[in-house]
């Protein structure tokens, strides 16, 4: 179990320094020309800004009950997993609502 959350710890770590660099990235002007939805804009940012603090309470929380043999550690550690796959099907629900296809925030294709 120790090899276990050490490796998930390590990617939670990788996981949480992405997604405080794509925040950055997605708040600079350039960032936010790319994207035709202001909407999704926002979905994204967000997703970005919470990721690096839902990895590491999940990691936290993961080494705290592993320590006191709870058989819940393994689940935690992989919380930040399920929280992409959440904000990723939201994110696609609402960019289909918006323009009835899945391009990403792009927008409308332009000839």
């Amino acid at each position: 179990m120790i090899v276990f959350l050490t490796a998930f710890s390590a990617f939670n770590l990788s996981l949480a320094y992405a997604g405080l660099r794509r925040a950055l990235r997605l708040g600079t002007p350039e960032g936010r020309a790319w994207w035709a939805s202001g909407r999704l804009h926002a979905i994204a940012m967000f997703a970005a800004w919470t990721l690096p603090g839902v990895c590491g309470i999940a990691t936290g929380a993961a080494w705290r009950l592993a320590f006191s043999a709870s058989h819940w550690a393994a689940p935690a550690i992989l919380a930040p997993i399920a929280w992409l796959l959440a904000m990723g099907l939201f994110f696609a629900i609402v960019d289909v609502a918006e323009d009835g296809v899945l391009d990403f925030g792009r927008g409308p294709k332009r000839d």
